[in-house]
């Protein structure tokens, strides 16, 4: 669903300009992984896109204009990957804006959107994002990031975790935590940043484990480790939904008395899909989320048009 929002939001920054000289369709360029691991998250990506470029196509298009996709799979998310569909798409004539929910991780494509003057919005990772755009703002005013900053991510999970012991409703017997990353931009800041805050707050941390960036299919043998001294908290910043999937299930094949994190990966569907009813008290968190309140009556359309369009339920 967030990824028709930030659709609609660039048709309607288009809607705002003056109107260029375009064609009649106006393509959008979509960087997104079609294919690969986390191939749930770009099929959502262009089924949110997809969506609202029909919304604005039907309501007669922008200023004479109407809009068309075109989607660049970056696959597994390598930098090669990355750079073929940029090209791809940097290379079409046709292709006025593109955007990502998050394409390279590092985002190193931002450098490729400069220099060929290319209007750009991404969420991805910000922290990635600030440390490419900070030292030169003015070279990149072709892109916008849409996540706000990660830092919450890094202290938020110590603080809410601690915030149940205090309101009585968990118990933190020892105050150990165990903190599983994958060896990638996105999991291994926000794991660095929990490691961090941990120890601030006087933590002890029994299990710091990294695995390689990819599909992991067994996860018994960390898990063994953590089981060899019972932590309050365990956490997998892994966000990958099948691999958190996986983790969880064989995380409860043998479970200690542990309040579980998984980072992002509950609040794709995918992930529900493979753990059922065992996902019931799993504690995640994201930054890019509509939220369906009474106060927020456009995440209930939105949401309610995505499922008539896809049968589906959206992402959240």
């Amino acid at each position: 669903m967030r990824h028709m929002l930030m659709s609609t939001a660039l048709i309607a920054a288009f809607a705002t300009a003056s109107a260029p000289a375009f064609a009649d369709v106006v393509k959008i360029g979509l960087l997104a992984p079609i294919t690969g691991p986390a191939a749930a998250d770009g099929q959502e990506f262009q089924r949110g896109v997809q969506m609202a470029i029909d919304e604005a196509n039907a309501a007669g298009g922008v200023v004479g204009n109407t809009f068309e996709l075109v989607v660049g799979d970056v696959k597994d998310q390598s930098a090669g990957n990355v750079t073929s569909a940029v090209e791809r798409l940097l290379g079409d004539p046709g292709v006025q804006f593109m955007l990502t929910g998050y394409a390279s991780l590092t985002n190193f494509e931002i450098d490729n959107m400069a220099e060929a003057e290319m209007p750009y919005m991404l969420a991805a990772t910000s922290q990635q994002t600030r440390d490419i755009i900070a030292p030169s703002p003015a070279k990149y005013m072709c892109c916008w990031s849409l996540t706000p900053s990660f830092d919450a991510y890094n202290t938020d999970v110590t603080l809410f975790v601690e915030k149940l012991a205090a309101d009585g409703k968990i118990t933190l017997p020892t105050k150990k935590v165990a903190i599983i990353s994958s060896d990638n931009a996105y999991s291994k800041t926000i794991s660095e940043g929990m490691k961090k805050t941990f120890k601030e707050k006087g933590w002890t941390i029994t299990v710091d484990e990294i695995v390689p960036f990819g599909e992991v299919t067994d996860w018994r043998p960390i898990l063994a480790k953590v089981r060899e001294n019972v932590p309050d908290v365990v956490i997998n910043t892994d966000y990958l939904p099948g691999n958190s999937a996986s983790f969880l299930n064989q995380f409860l094949e043998q479970p200690t008395k542990s309040l579980v994190f998984l980072q992002y990966a509950p609040s794709v569907p995918e992930f529900v899909e493979l753990t059922g009813k065992k996902s019931n008290g799993v504690i995640y968190n994201l930054l890019g989320g509509a939220l369906t309140t009474p106060k927020n009556p456009r995440a209930d359309e939105v949401a309610a048009k995505f499922k008539a369009k896809y049968g589906v339920e959206s992402g959240t």
